[in-house]
């Protein structure tokens, strides 16, 4: 496999056969105008002397995020992707609750534990592949249910004299700030506490959009992005001085970032003052 820019999931690993002639593993494969996102490849040698055979599993503008196991008793392979497959064992499953998932396969791909991750409370289920829709639950963290259950929601307050934006991007190539992942952070304590307007954002270089908004920070790292996120920040603003329900006076405007928040923010600075 070849790029013009880089090779992302250089440390994936793939899942092979028992007998070790055909492995799968996710590679770009082109989406017409929609551009470039990984898909489940499986790659085979026939015989000695022949080409190697190649055939693209899973197509579509959405990314397989992992491939979990291999059955060749069915010759079925088991994957975390988006919810727009072909088959999706977990998208009826516990729908108002979780649509975030990652997995662990059994050795003989009969069972699967299955970790909802959000956005609802987080929970592990045990599961049949032969019928996803009977499950026992292993971990329902139940404290934390009841102790939320027992919080109120915060009054909605029609006017704000002061307000303060917060902006919260993982600025990593490949990264993703942006999902429905459960998470209780410091974020959700300037919200809850503080009325702290906060904002996530999956800008250019960001991860699981496909290669062509992946690799827009090719020899560009620290200038795209930096200009979605002004851009991300002053539609925040926009959007909080012309809503009818919500009249912010005199605010002020954070950035939150997960990776190399020093020059981000001299970039971010720099930019408001030019």
């Amino acid at each position: 496999m070849t790029s013009e820019k880089w090779l992302d999931r250089q440390n994936e690993e793939p899942v092979f056969s028992k007998d070790c002639t055909t492995f799968f593993i996710t590679l770009p494969l082109k989406q017409g105008g929609h551009g470039t996102f990984n898909h489940i490849t499986m790659i085979s040698n026939q015989s000695e002397g022949q080409e190697v055979n190649l055939r693209h599993l899973t197509s579509g503008s959405w990314e397989v995020s992992h491939i979990l196991a291999y059955d060749e008793n069915t010759h079925s392979v088991v994957s975390t992707v988006d919810p727009f497959h072909k088959e999706c064992l977990s998208c009826a499953l516990f729908k108002s609750r979780c649509s975030y998932y990652d997995a662990s396969i059994s050795p003989q791909y009969q069972n699967v534990l299955l970790n909802g991750r959000g956005p609802g409370i987080p929970r592990t289920t045990f599961h049949r592949l032969s019928d996803m829709t009977k499950h026992k639950t292993v971990e329902a963290n139940t404290v934390l249910r009841l102790a939320l259950k027992n919080r109120r929601m915060p009054k909605w307050e029609r006017r704000i004299k002061n307000s303060i934006h917060v902006l919260h991007s993982d600025s990593a190539p490949g990264g993703q700030a942006v999902s429905e992942r459960f998470s209780l952070g410091w974020d959700s304590v300037l919200v809850s506490s503080d009325s702290v307007i906060v904002a996530r954002l999956d800008g250019r270089g960001s991860g699981f959009q496909g290669q062509r908004v992946l690799q827009e920070v090719h020899q560009r790292l620290g200038t795209v992005d930096i200009q979605d996120q002004i851009t991300a920040l002053d539609k925040v603003k926009t959007m909080a001085t012309t809503t009818k329900s919500i009249k912010i006076g005199d605010s002020k405007m954070y950035d939150l970032n997960v990776i190399y928040r020093g020059p981000l923010h001299c970039s971010l600075v720099t930019a408001k003052l030019t």
